[in-house]
């Protein structure tokens, strides 16, 4: 839990809530109500706690050359620049494949012809509620890149064998890039 958060216990809309519930560091998100909880099957109460999230995207863009635009990207939480693919967090209200094209244009500066999905996972379902929506991004065409205050990126174009070859020597360590270019490779193409 993020030091000083409110922590609220609550079910899950649309579930039934014996079957799942969490906490949530957001208060005001999916109605969550001081006290909620979890029954399993014998009727045991239990607290688990989860972090809410909106959802994200991740987008693999392609030039027309076949490089995949990866960007390097300071990851403060790790305090180290990990290589990745373009990702972002959904806003209220935002739908995946426009959050996909917002993130491409301000990360790499890139605008795409054609954003299609590729897949759909969770990213940690053991602690978070995150859902991942992967999508491939092509006819890219050079813009202006609008990072966050808070970001440092830098656009880093590489062959899609070179990225998976990173993915085998350890040099991309991010988890939903290794899970988005190897679907890609394997089944996405």
């Amino acid at each position: 839990m993020v030091p000083g958060s409110i922590t609220i216990v609550k079910n899950v809309p649309g579930t039934d809530p014996e079957d799942f519930c969490f906490v949530s560091s957001f208060p005001d998100q999916n109605g969550g109500r001081p006290g909620d909880f979890c029954l399993d099957d014998d009727g045991n109460k239990h607290v688990k706690e989860v972090v809410a999230h909106p959802g994200a995207v991740i987008v693999l863009p392609l030039l027309d050359d076949g490089r995949v635009v990866l960007i390097r990207n300071r990851r403060w939480a790790l305090r180290e620049v990990l290589l990745e693919l373009p990702a972002g967090t959904l806003e209220r209200g935002e739908s995946p494949i426009n959050c996909a094209g917002r993130e491409l244009l301000e990360e790499t500066g890139y605008l795409a012809a054609r954003i299609r999905p590729l897949l759909s996972f969770y990213t940690s379902p053991g602690i978070l509620s995150e859902k991942m929506h992967a999508f491939v991004a092509e006819g890219l065409q050079l813009r202006q890149t609008a990072p966050e205050r808070d970001e440092e990126i830098e656009v880093a174009p590489l062959t899609l064998a070179d990225a998976i070859d990173l993915i085998r020597t350890g040099g991309i360590v991010d988890g939903k890039t290794i899970a988005t270019l190897l679907f890609y490779e394997r089944f996405g193409r």
